[in-house]
């Protein structure tokens, strides 16, 4: 089973697809 946190760092990973995650996973509201 993937972890939440898991998707969300591909999400940081892919460049900004969505506006909270950006380029850098420190913006990550869940890796602040």
């Amino acid at each position: 089973m993937i972890s939440e946190q898991a998707v969300l760092t591909r999400l940081d990973n892919a460049s900004g697809l969505i506006p909270w995650a950006g380029n850098n996973s420190a913006s990550s509201p869940t890796n602040a």
